[in-house]
């Protein structure tokens, strides 16, 4: 076991059991036998073959690994506690068997129980074995203030490979819980009728749950918890189920670490820290190793109550999980008023990698109008007040101390993005002018938007702002160091690391999520609205909402769309990230294969050889017949999109000239992009691509002495029968020998319980992009 191994060892222990004080001989359950765990590795870290047992709860084995061997003492420390598990566990007593009794405990957390065998079980040349039958109980932990038994009371033994299904139902008890509360709830709230179809609807839900994905799982969670208030409170058992189902979510989500995000502007202070500002695009509850963050709250100060909102509010709720509005709820309780513009309040931030979150409500306007004056001074308050609200607070243990800072108002305040952002740079110049002692090292501009990030990359780079502090001498980051990427971590990232650099062979399984990662992205409005501003006339507003529409005026209405359509696809640039992906997949030869449910060609135009490509969803670069007359009535499409494009109107898009209306050669009947949109679709120009799939897996894949990594990128849940489902599929009948690595944005990155226990499936929650760069860059 290498001194890596030996580290992931101690925080799969102490995750593990997260919830005990120290060992006793009595089993918690009067009359149940006790079992005692039995952990076995090879060692690999002296030169040594035999195998290793040791018998005993994880921490008597990491003491026992310290006296096996002293390098053991020097990767394990001399430290065996833990608070990182939760943030809802006490300090950790010290480890002492003599004095200690912990049978009397609450109900445990079983997925942090589950995360912790999980990291166990990946471990090479290691394994635990235990079977816990009827009237038997393991005390796996006694860590912290309460003890975790594993206890059976059925005939069934329990073994780490059964622990899935227990850890399923833990989440399972969790929905159930919320679910039943919904239900209750609605008994005042609707008459007879509406509340029968209601409750239908709940027993509904419930009685489907063990059907469902964890993805959807997760879902529901999110907004059952959104919807609930804080009173009355949830139990503490139900919140600590919570708390690990969030932070074993978040550990598969990519972090950016907010220290190393390189400055815009330096502010140098005499025998103080320099003040760094900062220009950061991307998702705030993903920053690390940060003070505080801010939240657009609003004036209840407890989060928003309406799952659909994309807003802010619901998404740093929705990462922190309810033990935040609890605390809001106490904080406003206290206050015993509303928060008004430009204040401010401060709480922990829980299941977020941040240590607080600032709340401030902003000003809100009418949608179209001028801020006022008073609004003016109201917004740039905001700001004040959330740097008044960190400067008491801790530093960071580097010292640092480092506040993001949101758009406020501007969503569905109707703040005008750019005078906000106007009023967000000058606030925070003008209050470090007037703090040239303040505490605060980082101050960081969070932008989500493209159009927002350019706004405030133009703002801090123009007078006034570029004299900030009149005693300070600004220095201004080069273009060149500004676009160095800062570090992030995540925890399933290394795991997939590891398992792409020893994999025999390689499958990308990319979907729409892949596009979108390189600014194709068929769900945005603003791409739709940029290069088809003709048809939005049609009530069209995203390449997505094409699919399926049938109410195309004439055929030249609707030839000019995918002529457009086309042309922007074929044009679209090169990509560094395709580039990368592509290059790695050469290293692999003919033990390397794309399957993509995209039809726009990127892999081809980024050079990937089309003999290591299938595409069953079609692909644009074909037409064909839209009755399917007869698998032969197809054409190329590139050279009618080229001849197409002067006879395009520069301002309706509608193609001008009807004789460039593509008609089947066949039975003169009318065309379309050959993509599965309906019966319709012909199979035929892609059956060389799915024989070279089908060959793959029977000449690779199946193959006992390979191991095959699937690298599925961007595959959501819209249409799982094409990729995702036979990914999984594949796994499950690999013998050990597949393994999938799963990365997208959200909850639909979550892969099966099963699989992730059984160590053959992990998932990655971050941008595509940044992930594919982390994980094959140096490998390409």
């Amino acid at each position: 076991m290498r001194f890596h191994q030996v580290q992931a060892l101690i925080v799969a222990s102490l995750a593990v059991l997260a919830y005990g004080s120290a060992t006793t001989n009595l089993a918690p359950i009067e009359g149940y036998e006790i079992i005692i765990p039995e952990w076995e590795f090879q060692d690999d870290i002296s030169p040594r073959t035999e195998k290793v047992v040791l018998n005993g709860t994880v921490q008597e084995v990491l003491a026992d690994l310290r006296s096996y061997d002293s390098l053991y003492a020097q990767v394990l420390g001399s430290e065996s506690g833990s608070t990182t598990t939760s943030s809802a566990l006490e300090e950790p007593n010290k480890f002492d068997l003599s004095h200690v009794v912990c049978h009397k405990f609450p109900l445990g957390s079983v997925p942090v129980v589950k995360e912790g065998i999980n990291d166990l079980k990946r471990i090479r040349h290691r394994r635990a074995k235990l079977e816990v039958g009827r009237g038997k109980c393991a005390l796996m932990s006694c860590e912290f203030k309460t003890a975790i038994w594993w206890c059976n009371d059925d005939d069934n033994p329990k073994t780490m490979r059964t622990f899935d299904g227990i850890a399923q139902g833990a989440e399972k008890q969790i929905l159930i819980h919320l679910l039943d509360e919904a239900d209750s709830g609605t008994d005042s709230d609707h008459d007879d009728c509406d509340h029968g179809h209601h409750h239908h609807h709940l027993r509904h839900i419930k009685d489907q749950l063990d059907d469902l994905e964890p993805p959807t799982h997760l879902q529901l969670l999110h907004q059952l918890l959104c919807v609930r208030t804080p009173d009355p409170p949830l139990p503490e058992d139900i919140l600590i189920e919570i708390d690990s189902v969030l932070q074993q979510q978040a550990s598969h989500r990519v972090l950016t670490l907010a220290g190393s995000i390189q400055p815009t502007i330096t502010l140098k202070r005499a025998n103080q820290k320099s003040v760094r500002v900062t220009l950061w695009q991307g998702d705030i509850t993903t920053l690390t190793g940060i003070t505080a963050i801010t939240n657009a709250a609003n004036s209840q100060g407890l989060g928003c109550f309406q799952p659909p909102h994309r807003c802010i509010d619901n998404v740093i709720h929705a990462a922190a999980g309810p033990r935040l509005r609890n605390e809001c709820y106490r904080v406003m309780n206290e206050r015993g008023r509303e928060l008004g513009p430009g204040e401010a309040i401060v709480t922990d931030a829980y299941c977020l990698p941040a240590k607080h979150v600032v709340h401030t409500v902003g000003p809100q306007l009418q949608r179209g109008s001028k801020p006022t004056t008073n609004e003016t001074l109201q917004l740039a308050q905001c700001y004040r007040s959330v740097l008044d609200a960190v400067e008491p607070l801790p530093a960071t243990p580097d010292g640092r101390k480092i506040v993001a800072l949101c758009g406020i108002s501007t969503g569905l305040f109707a703040y005008p993005a750019r005078d906000a952002a106007a009023v967000a740079v000058s606030a925070v110049a003008d209050w470090l002018e007037h703090h040239e002692d303040t505490s605060i090292t980082d101050i960081i501009f969070n932008t989500f938007t493209d159009a927002d990030h350019a706004v405030y990359q133009e703002i801090l780079a123009s007078p006034p702002h570029t004299s900030w502090m009149g005693r300070a001498a600004p220095t201004f980051t080069p273009p060149a160091s500004a676009n160095h990427p800062p570090l992030i971590q995540c925890d399933s990232l290394d795991r997939a690391r590891q398992w792409l650099d020893a994999a025999d062979a390689v499958i990308v399984s990319a979907g729409a999520g892949l596009s979108a990662s390189v600014g194709l992205d068929y769900t945005s409005s603003a791409l739709f609205a940029k290069n088809f501003p003709g048809f939005l006339k049609y009530g069209l507003r995203t390449l997505y909402s094409v699919f399926g529409f049938n109410s195309w005026p004439t055929e030249q209405v609707r030839w000019g769309y995918y002529f457009t359509h086309l042309a922007m696809v074929t044009s679209w640039p090169k990509s560094g990230m395709y580039r990368t992906l592509i290059s790695w997949l050469e290293r692999f030869g003919e033990n390397a294969h794309v399957r993509t449910s995209n039809a726009d060609g990127l892999f081809i135009a980024n050079g990937l050889s089309p003999e290591r490509l299938s595409t069953p969803q079609g692909s644009y670069s074909v037409f064909q017949c839209l009755a399917n007359c007869r698998p032969e009535a197809t054409m190329a499409s590139a050279p009618l999109v080229t001849d197409a494009q002067a006879f395009l109107d520069p301002v309706s898009q509608i193609l001008t000239e009807p004789s460039k209306v593509p008609l089947c050669k066949f039975c003169n009947g009318k065309m379309n992009i050959c993509v599965r949109a309906g019966h319709w679709f012909n199979e035929k120009p892609f059956e060389n691509g799915e024989k070279r799939w089908k060959q793959f897996r029977r000449d690779v894949v199946h193959r006992e002495e390979r191991t095959t990594v699937i690298l599925e990128l961007g595959v959501g849940m819209s249409t799982p029968g094409v990729l995702r489902w036979p990914n999984e599929d594949l796994v499950m009948r690999g013998g050990g020998r597949v393994k999938l690595v799963r990365v997208g944005k959200g909850p639909e990155t979550a892969v099966p319980w099963d699989l992730e226990a059984d160590g053959l499936a992990t998932s990655i929650d971050g941008e595509i992009s940044a992930v594919v760069s982390e994980l094959l860059a140096a490998r390409a």
